[in-house]
């Protein structure tokens, strides 16, 4: 049985959403590296060692809400990660958001044939997005058909990113 005293739920869904980023990249075959701090809402950087060199900036999130309906999904973000992700910058920068079952026993299945990881992430681009006042917190609309797949990885590093 596992001991859930010892990392607080929250931080057990940021350790899972930075896993399973790293997963991702480590499939679509690039290196991950995981800043000193998070003081700019980054908390994974992933980069490519063919041609240009590509890198984006993802600021992880994990949440457990129920399995998206309809073309998108709301997520509430906190006002200074909406302003930091939001910002003009050379390396682009994305908001990911995976989605998990609300009991932790269930993220994860695995027997000696396989592992399932319940669930996916979802990936947002609010480069260039407008500032909204007096809020602290900023509702986004993620579309469902940002998935974020080793394949999808590998064209947003290579094309760049849109909204």
């Amino acid at each position: 049985m596992l001991n859930h005293e010892e990392l607080p739920l929250n931080d057990r869904k940021g350790a899972f959403g930075v896993i399973y980023l790293r997963a991702i990249a480590a499939i679509a075959g690039y290196g991950a590296a995981v800043p000193e701090s998070d003081y700019d809402s980054v908390d994974l950087i992933v980069s490519s060692k063919q041609g240009k060199r590509h890198r984006l900036e993802f600021q992880a999130k994990c949440t457990a809400q129920p399995v998206p309906q309809g073309a998108d999904f709301s997520f509430d973000l906190s006002r200074k990660n909406y302003d930091d992700l939001r910002v003009d910058s050379i390396i682009p920068r994305l908001l990911f958001v995976l989605l998990v079952p609300d009991e932790t026993k269930d993220w994860v299945r695995q027997s000696e044939r396989r592992m399932n990881i319940r669930r996916c992430g979802y990936w947002l681009s609010l480069q260039g997005s407008s500032d909204v006042l007096n809020k602290s917190s900023i509702t986004v609309r993620i579309p469902r058909s940002n998935v974020l797949t080793p394949e999808a990885l590998q064209s947003l590093m290579v094309r760049g990113i849109s909204q």
